[in-house]
């Protein structure tokens, strides 16, 4: 074992193996303090971890997670194993990144290196996710300052988390493909289009569960640029993190999105999306900049933070949107699979969308005007949405599901 991988892995389990050679991986205890009860009477072979290794080359790479019995992260192969990650996978990482040196994850057994597909392989990306960013520097805190995250210092957080997910499909929505977003009230299924948007934390398993066995497409909602006071994971928000109200919008705080705390929780919520079996991710409020955030945000910490987002959900398999932020669709189109629009119509700033048509990427658009509750009124709006390949709905603005009228038949 490298002497200084040895010293990063010092109290964890880990794990070393070429990364160019499938050989039988070594695994041992190196002072259990802080996991021996969650090892204690436990085979320690064979058994599967995650590991961290260079991209290229042939060294040792040091394998920081272990298994946690008893807490269910995911399942793989014919065995259930229950995995988490310890601090160590941040030391671990730390000393690659100061190298400048690229990573790649995936499963070691007790007999060897096993690449992943499919859901195995999202599902390690997320659980990775989850051990780094919790090593990298925990949650929440007392208010103090937050630690800032560069354009540079963005890009090498893609590198950590870059995954065997990059081998993975995940789905590339079509410009025809239909639609249905309601976020709030009792979740009706009914309709028959490719893809549902519901929001990430209050939709049930079993609900998602049954679009997916019926071939739908699920797209899960959170807000990526605001806080919001009812969510299980508001606590782990520092008050540096948060900055002026949003108008109209009880309970909601624009959010800080160059501080590497707000970051790793938007990671840990797309690693719930994952687990939930989510397809693709609609993170909302990434437009701050041209509001009144109450934080020194600008359109360039905008830029870096929507590539970041969309960089993240890459890396875990999913497919994202970029919803409204208007004035960079065209620098952004190229890093998202699909735009969400809110009343592009009503505001006449559709004609910025054919960033994202010409690359054959479909625009899920909504409108909320009274007016076009009426028929003849709506029917000229449809007529420009086709016009322009765009797929319109007219909803109620609370997104109740309350009604519902559709430009694609």
């Amino acid at each position: 074992m490298h002497a200084a991988i040895g010293s990063l892995c010092q109290g964890s389990v880990w794990t070393i193996a070429p990364p160019t050679k499938h050989s039988v991986s070594e695994q041992s205890p190196v002072e259990r303090r802080g996991i021996a009860p969650l090892l204690s009477n436990r085979p320690l072979l064979p058994t599967r971890s995650l590991y961290i290794a260079p991209r290229h080359g042939s060294s040792a790479s040091c394998v920081a997670p272990h298994e946690q019995w008893g807490r269910p992260a995911f399942r793989t192969g014919p065995r259930i194993r229950y995995i988490a990650g310890t601090a160590a996978a941040g030391p671990a990482a730390a000393a690659y990144r100061q190298q400048g040196r690229s990573f790649r994850t995936g499963f070691i057994t007790g007999k060897g290196e096993e690449h992943m597909h499919g859901n195995d392989a999202k599902k390690a990306a997320a659980l990775l996710s989850v051990a780094l960013s919790l090593a990298l520097g925990g949650c929440g805190g007392d208010g103090g300052q937050t630690e800032m995250v560069s354009p540079t210092a963005a890009a090498t957080t893609r590198s950590i988390t870059e995954t065997t997910t990059s081998a993975t499909t995940r789905w590339a929505p079509a410009l025809t493909d239909t639609w249905q977003i309601q976020l709030t009230g009792r979740l009706n299924t009914s309709y028959a289009v490719t893809a549902y948007d519901f929001d990430l934390f209050d939709t049930p398993q079993a609900t998602i569960d049954a679009l997916k066995a019926q071939g739908r497409r699920v797209i899960c909602y959170f807000s990526a640029g605001s806080s919001e006071d009812w969510r299980p994971d508001f606590n782990q928000f520092t008050e540096a993190d948060q900055g002026a109200p949003l108008s109209g919008w009880a309970g909601e705080r624009w959010l800080d999105t160059r501080s590497a705390n707000v970051r790793r929780i938007m990671q840990a919520r797309m690693d719930l999306a994952v687990s939930k079996g989510c397809d693709a991710v609609d993170p909302d409020n990434v437009d701050g900049y041209t509001n009144s955030p109450g934080l020194p945000l600008t359109a360039e910490t905008q830029l870096d933070y929507n590539r970041f987002l969309a960089a993240e959900a890459h890396a875990r398999g999913l497919a994202v949107g970029l919803k409204n932020d208007v004035g960079q669709v065209a620098e952004l189109a190229a890093s998202f699979d699909f735009a969400i629009n809110e009343q592009c119509f009503q505001y006449r700033e559709c004609g910025a969308y054919t960033a994202f048509t010409g690359q054959g990427k479909p625009v899920f658009q909504i409108e909320y005007a009274t007016k076009y509750r009426d028929a003849a009124t709506r029917a000229a709006l449809c007529a420009k949405s086709q016009a322009a390949n765009l797929r319109t709905l007219v909803l109620p603005r609370t997104l109740n599901g309350s009604f519902r009228y559709a430009c694609d038949a």
